[in-house]
């Protein structure tokens, strides 16, 4: 894995020197990610500069050294990634009578591209990337990102010129762009705890999406090219659902186990991580099955034995005859890697479960330097409870006729706060998932509008952003316009489960993992984002994920084959944090500092006296607010860190 920069500037304006002092500023933020070697190449024509730091995972000698220009000296690369195919592209170009010079597979790529083109060549590869390839003869320079999104690219395109990087803090060493923030990034955010794409925390940044192309030529035009439209490739899947369960096992226990030993091909050492769940079971046991040597799994718990999954874990590691290493997060740990967050992520980013994720890679680091995951597992086959949940409430409620929802969402919302804890407050069960009383008070204020509002009423934070002390309200509106407009009346499983592949899992769970990950220059695969298993899981029909209450039936099925069922069958556990109780102990005086009336006055971003409420009713008690906490303490410290004159 690798870290990718660079610039152009369409009408030229800097020397060589300086776009080479900008190159090796670029290299030096962006070590973390490529440690073993780094590069760059300056086009002083075309006044382009691409760097690289390169993290040695696949033929680790000099010869995989990027920038990488093309046999025919016309492209000049630099990427980040994983192509699992690439022995399938070697065989397409053997008429191309191309002499590769390393086993790289960025060479591999670099000659497909030179052969086939950018876009008939990402059509082709199944992997992870980003890269960006400069075609000389053309002058036209591309970038691209993979199918899911697994792997981030940001790009900055103004009428002077263009850069990108695989992270922000890459893009901060030009001073030539303005750090404006972004307002509805900062409304998506505290709806979701992430900033969605294609918007970063800057109103002149964007991500580069899932599944496209970027082409831009000399004159600044650009053109997005989506070859991969995720609506059209799971509509074409879901019209072709499986009938027979057998089958359909058959199928997708060949394709994971395919995709799994894909990934495990690598020169340096390899582990994974394993909760005892049944995504990362399922992944650790096709890998003990097809290597001749012991794995190494890793695994992370706490002393709160309601969230501790090291049992289970330890429970599948014997089972499977895994060298297991196991870390037991302290309130030592909590201090050490709370204040790294705001650096690590680059923009603000409220996902707690990102503490373990750091720790666990680093603990992997110091044996491995590639791990498998099982993430995608949960969004590809119904995981998540609020799946059954929500569908249940919306069909429930989209069957109250339209005026009775209306006059039940007036009196919903015309209860008072208080009393709606109150209520709650009888079921302590449920009030201890905290802010209950808020998402009642949310769901009736959504009852006239379609599903989607009872989705995020459910599921998302700050949904009426009142926190915002200085956001329009026709910002607000526009970002919840947005994301209602891609989903239908009726909220069904699939209609979740496509939300969280095009959003959720790009923009929180593999932007996690990546930037943790990363930061420890670990390199994390994920075999069940294979784009053939995504497009698979479509064809499944509700009934082969969805039995008894519980998802991800047919994953089950397949993993009984390889573990006893008494050690993965139970309630699922999820990676989540006691963040409740750390916000009342070891890191209480952290957060009181970033949310003390001085700090908000300073920045300006929240109101005040909504702020102090919350994190009043929370410390002493009277509910679990956490996750609402976290949000503005999050985007705290991140502004502390880069908002502070």
């Amino acid at each position: 894995m690798c870290g990718v920069a660079g610039i152009w500037r369409f009408r030229g304006g800097k020397t060589e020197d300086e776009l080479r002092d900008l190159s090796n500023r670029m290299i030096a933020s962006m070590r973390h990610r490529g440690p073993n070697d780094h590069g760059y190449t300056i086009l002083q024509d075309v006044c382009v500069a691409l760097a690289h730091t390169r993290l040695s995972v696949i033929d680790t000698s000099s010869r995989g050294h990027q920038p990488m220009t093309s046999m025919c000296g016309n492209y000049v690369i630099v990427y980040n990634g994983e192509i699992y195919n690439t022995y399938e592209l070697k065989n397409a170009l053997a008429g191309a009578h191309v002499r590769f010079r390393s086993k790289t597979d960025t060479e591999v790529l670099l000659e497909s591209i030179c052969e086939f083109g950018v876009e008939k060549t990402v059509k082709m590869v199944n992997g992870m990337f980003a890269f960006a390839v400069f075609d000389k003869r053309r002058k036209i320079l591309w970038l691209a990102r993979d199918r899911i999104g697994i792997k981030p690219l940001y790009y900055g395109l103004f009428s002077h010129g263009l850069i990108f990087a695989s992270e922000l803090k890459t893009l901060k060493e030009d001073k030539s762009w303005s750090r404006e923030l972004e307002k509805k990034a900062i409304v998506g955010y505290m709806h979701n705890n992430y900033i969605p794409h294609p918007h970063s925390i800057y109103r002149n940044i964007k991500k580069i999406e899932p599944g496209t192309l970027l082409r831009i030529d000399s004159e600044g035009t650009s053109k997005l090219i989506r070859y991969w439209d995720a609506n059209k490739e799971l509509q074409s899947s879901a019209a072709e659902l499986f009938s027979n369960s057998l089958d359909a096992k058959r199928q997708l226990s060949s394709v994971i186990e395919d995709s799994v030993k894909r990934q495990m091909i690598s020169d340096v050492p390899l582990g994974a991580f394993l909760s005892g769940g049944i995504d990362s079971s399922l992944v650790v046991a096709m890998m003990a099955s097809n290597s001749p040597h012991s794995l190494q799994t890793f695994s992370i718990g706490y002393e709160n034995q309601d969230m501790n999954e090291l049992p289970f874990a330890r429970s599948v590691s014997q089972h499977i005859g895994t060298n297991h290493s196991e870390l037991y997060l302290n309130s030592r740990d909590l201090l050490d890697v709370v204040p790294l967050i705001p650096t690590l992520f680059d923009e603000p980013f409220s996902d707690s479960s990102q503490i373990p994720t750091y720790l666990i890679c680093k603990l992997a680091r110091e044996s491995v330097t590639v791990c498998l995951s099982g993430d995608g597992g949960d969004e590809l086959f119904g995981g998540y409870r609020r799946y059954i949940d929500i569908a249940k409430l919306s069909s429930l409620l989209t069957s109250i006729p339209g005026g009775t929802r209306k006059l039940l969402g007036r009196v919903g919302q015309g209860i008072p706060l208080s009393i709606w804890r109150l209520v709650m407050g009888v079921a302590p069960n449920l009030n201890r998932q905290g802010g209950l009383a808020e998402r009642g008070q949310a769901i009736c204020g959504n009852l006239s509008r379609d599903s989607l509002g009872i989705y995020s009423a459910m599921h998302s934070h700050w949904l009426g952003t009142e926190i915002l002390a200085n956001i329009p309200y026709a910002v607000r509106r526009d970002v919840i316009d947005e994301e209602q407009a891609k989903f239908g009346e009726v909220l069904t499983m699939s209609q979740m489960q496509y939300r969280d592949l095009l959003d959720y899992l790009p923009d929180d769970i593999l932007v996690k993992v990546d930037r943790s990950s990363m930061a420890q220059s670990l390199e994390v695969r994920v075999p069940f984002l294979d784009h053939r298993i995504v497009e698979m899981a479509w064809k499944l029909p509700e009934e082969m994920k969805l039995v008894d209450g519980s998802g991800k039936w047919i994953l089950k099925e397949i993993l009984s084959e390889y573990l006893p069922r008494r050690l993965f069958d139970r309630k699922k556990m999820g990676f989540g944090v006691p963040l409740d109780s750390w916000l009342r102990g070891p890191i209480q005086e952290w957060a009181e500092d970033l949310i003390s009336p001085s700090m908000l006055r300073k920045h300006g971003i929240f109101d005040e006296s909504v702020v102090h409420k919350y994190w009043e009713r929370h410390k002493t008690g009277k509910q679990n607010l956490g996750y609402w906490i976290w949000d503005v303490l999050m985007f705290q410290a991140w502004l502390e860190i880069n908002c502070t004159n």
